[in-house]
């Protein structure tokens, strides 16, 4: 598994960040993980510690301070990367059955059990009982930054679709922020939401073009910004001396041409190229 890319951004505020003196700051770590930052410290203090769990768990508890003492914590971080994805996506469809038999109690008629409210429960158990808790926390701020909502048609129909967007990001939390995009890029629940699916080539004889919105956005909030920059961060100029700006135009001709794989409501794993996925301009 290749952590380094994602991990270098989520190590460096969960342990530079931490307030306090680490009991031994010098030490040396045996086999020192390729994850781990050069200058972080080979063990926490007690306060330390406390700050860490704040931003790699959903919130301590006496188990996991136990846990972080016994192992220390580039051990515990090491069994977290191991362990396996719970897909929400299939704990989801496994309760529809039952959520379909479902009465609603007796003295409470407008309670109806449905699939959303389920979603949901399982999203907060994970979240807060579940063992992969560092993965947990990644997955969740990165669902801050690559945001769908299901208060889209699509997605709020079908909260299969919210879970199995969700296992993308799990997925994805330990690895390379490109694959992490390519995998949200097809996901039927982005492409829905910001209205990629379906997108069709440059017309110039109806004077149409490709579905600007989801480029815009790959852009301006997903990664590199309204401007090109030099690899020492400053902006690209252009031989008279302006900004250079991509426009969401020029990369919506790349990112035309998908559609769902399957039947709605079964197409929840990637959009399927319909046409050419790179456009020649």
């Amino acid at each position: 598994m290749y952590k380094i890319p994602l991990l270098a951004a989520l190590m460096l505020p969960l342990l530079l960040g931490c307030n306090g003196e680490s009991e031994s700051p010098s030490v040396t770590v045996p086999n020192q993980p390729s994850w781990l930052p050069d200058n972080a410290p080979a063990y926490l203090s007690e306060q330390q510690q406390h700050s860490f769990i704040e931003r790699a768990t959903a919130g301590n508890s006496a188990s996991l301070s136990a846990d972080l003492n016994r192992m220390g914590y580039i051990n515990w971080m090491e069994q977290q990367f191991n362990l396996p994805v719970t897909s929400q996506r299939k704990m989801l469809e496994a309760a529809l059955p039952t959520i379909a038999s479902m009465a609603p109690p007796s003295n409470c008629g407008f309670v109806r059990p449905n699939s959303t409210t389920a979603r949901d429960g399982i999203w907060w158990d994970q979240m807060l009982y579940g063992k992969d808790q560092l993965r947990q926390r990644a997955a969740f701020a990165l669902s801050q930054i690559l945001v769908i909502s299901r208060r889209f048609a699509y997605i709020g129909r079908y909260p299969q679709s919210l879970a199995a967007y969700y296992d993308i990001l799990q997925q994805h939390a330990f690895g390379n922020y490109r694959d992490l995009l390519e995998a949200v890029t097809l996901s039927p629940a982005m492409g829905s939401y910001l209205s990629m699916v379906n997108s069709k080539k440059h017309n110039p004889k109806r004077g149409t073009y490709p579905d600007e919105n989801y480029a815009r956005e790959v852009m301006q909030l997903f990664t590199i910004g309204l401007y090109e920059l030099n690899t020492d961060g400053t902006p690209k100029l252009d031989s008279r001396a302006i900004k250079s700006k991509p426009t969401p135009r020029v990369m919506s001709k790349k990112l035309r041409g998908h559609s769902v794989a399957g039947p709605i409501p079964t197409a929840y794993s990637t959009l399927k190229p319909t046409a050419r996925w790179m456009e020649k301009d």
